[in-house]
């Protein structure tokens, strides 16, 4: 959008509320209601620049830090967005070849039952061992692959990855244990994604019910029906849902019930202060109540002392997972741990 007779700064943010209000308005497209969030970069001529390729490309780059500071907002171009921009297309690139160059790798972190201490699953989580930065959090990689296109692909391989160490663990097993495998909103909002389970699943003769499908809790503001419709999908096929990082959100006890939801995993910052912050206390006993009325299992998260783990045990937790039972460990030594 080029504005040629706005002048000042203030006029410009009104410009840019107005477009975001627009699309505070739903649209119709192929007779199905849908929601599209709008985030807008602003680069001013000629104080940013004179050459119409570098405020194009400035306005780019502050518009995607609008969408990091979490969408729906606009951002004027400073001189240090150029700088984050040339990194995140570096890492972009990076990431493009680590997925040809064998860099990716899933650890898993053992669920345990609290009343006896058996394994009964585990959580994929993704590792990026970058030849020359180490080790890459995906917190930082996650939404460069999102942005970039990317997220298909890589979440794609992680499956594939899952589905075939669930095969592993579970022949030979008395007792089906669960790979719970992290999907990002982007995923969940693909149209393909429940073809894709579908096809990776028989290609690596995966049963769904050795799967677990983790959402964050943010997805619940779901308007569309998108999410409800593939996370239903994938519940039919046999796999469970879960809610990850549960309490840190804004979702409400009417998306909870409305969401085809299994299992709720309380975020380790509520269990890291269990059993010296009573408020945090109650909150837990507050999160299991609900949990029993809806029919859902719960996982702690985070579980490092044996303090925190008698007293979720105490309040009738059934299943946890953190450090005190044992960090991610690669699939080799899972096996090797916790049979094949």
């Amino acid at each position: 959008m080029l504005l040629p007779k706005i002048h000042t700064g203030s006029h410009l943010a009104r410009v840019a509320g107005k477009v975001k209000t627009a699309f505070n308005q739903s649209f119709w497209l192929d007779g199905q209601e849908i929601f599209v969030s709008c985030s807008v970069g602003i680069a001013v001529y000629p104080t940013d620049s004179e050459a119409a390729e570098e405020l194009l490309k400035y306005a780019d780059s502050a518009m995607y830090s609008a969408k990091r500071s979490g969408r729906n907002s606009f951002r004027f171009y400073s001189r240090d967005m150029t700088e984050h921009a040339q990194q995140r297309l570096t890492l972009e690139f990076d990431l493009r070849r680590a997925l040809q160059r064998d860099e990716l790798a899933l650890h898993y972190q053992p669920k345990v039952l609290l009343a006896s201490g058996a394994t009964v699953g585990c959580e994929a989580l993704l590792r990026w061992t970058h030849p020359r930065l180490g080790q890459v959090s995906p917190e930082l990689f996650i939404p460069v692959a999102e942005d970039a296109g990317l997220i298909n692909q890589l979440g794609a391989w992680v499956l594939r990855e899952s589905c075939s160490t669930a095969v592993a663990w579970n022949t030979g097993a008395t007792q089906p244990r669960k790979v719970a495998v992290n999907l990002s909103a982007r995923q969940i909002q693909a149209s393909g994604l429940v073809a894709q389970v579908k096809e990776i699943v028989s290609e690596t003769r995966c049963k769904p019910q050795w799967l677990e499908f983790e959402i964050t809790e943010s997805l619940l503001l779901d308007e569309d029906g998108v999410a409800v419709k593939a996370l239903q999908a994938l519940r039919d096929m046999g796999a469970t849902i879960a809610i990850d990082d549960f309490g840190t959100g804004y979702s409400a006890l009417s998306y909870l019930a409305r969401f085809p939801i299994d299992t709720l995993k309380i975020d380790k910052s509520f269990i890291h202060s269990a059993t010296t912050d009573h408020f945090r206390a109650e909150l837990i006993k507050a999160i299991l109540s609900i949990a029993r009325c809806l029919n859902q299992e719960v996982v702690a998260e985070g579980v490092e002392t044996p303090e925190q783990a008698d007293f979720l045990a105490a309040e009738g937790c059934q299943f946890a997972q953190g450090f005190l039972f044992s960090k991610a460990v690669p699939r080799e030594q899972l096996l090797g741990m916790f049979g094949a």
